[in-house]
């Protein structure tokens, strides 16, 4: 009976040790994308709220830095959106009301700024998933700016461009929009259980997160992210 005993407890083992490691894996994912999505949010605070100095550029070099430290490969596409100053049929936009949301800034300047692989990681080679429209360009019908933005309130209409919160933006309101994806790099989740062989839970997920911060200051006060009076974009990277 002693023996039988024992010879279950070894093959129930591994099998205890490959749950804790996947109860550990999700865990660590949890964690693990909150930090990026602070980081995120952190960066695109950072620019929308000094419209003086024009840190666009420096604050988006200084997102990748962190995010190619721990990561095989990533993406970058950030835009300043504002208002726009015409429909969809050339007409001007009235006062107060809807109007399609355009780019006014754009980073990077090259795709290589923007975008990292090493040891021949893929996951983010094709970019952001749905990549934001160039500088002086206004978002298609049907873009949104932000996640979810058809299904996030009781007005929001999934067929009614009007109704979504992008489209209703104030003359002097802007946003940073900020769309990235992350490859973390293998072993980021499990890697204290490294060595009880549990590399099947970690599966490198790829993260793909975007999201909008809106500004305090006017648009007319920003230096570096403002329209000229031809409609073409004063900033366009560094």
């Amino acid at each position: 009976m002693r023996g039988s005993a024992t010879v279950e407890f070894v093959l129930v083992v591994p099998f205890l040790l490959a749950i804790m490691a996947l109860v550990w894996d999700v865990r660590e994912q949890i964690g693990f994308r909150t930090d990026i999505a602070r980081q995120v949010h952190i960066a695109a605070a950072a620019v929308a709220d000094d419209p003086i100095g024009g840190p666009f550029a420096a604050g988006m070099g200084e997102l990748r830095g962190l995010l190619e430290r721990d990561g095989v490969s990533g993406a970058i596409d950030a835009a300043v959106v504002v208002r726009g100053s015409a429909r969809r049929d050339g007409t001007n936009c009235p006062a107060n009301q809807w109007c399609p949301p355009r780019v006014a800034a754009t980073w990077p300047n090259t795709a290589a700024d923007g975008a990292w692989a090493r040891d021949g990681a893929v996951g983010c080679a094709a970019g952001p998933a749905d990549p934001l429209p160039d500088a002086g360009e206004a978002f298609d019908e049907d873009a949104t700016v932000l996640p979810h933005e058809t299904q996030g309130g009781e007005d929001a209409d999934p067929d009614d461009e009007s109704t979504w919160v992008s489209r209703n933006l104030g003359a002097q309101e802007w946003w940073v929009v900020l769309d990235i994806c992350f490859e973390p790099r293998g072993g980021t989740f499990s890697g204290r259980l490294a060595n009880l062989s549990v590399a099947l839970f970690d599966a490198q997920p790829v993260t793909r997160r975007r999201i909008a911060w809106g500004s305090i200051h006017d648009l007319m006060t920003c230096d570096w992210c403002r329209l000229s009076a031809s409609g073409t974009p004063l900033f366009t990277g560094n």
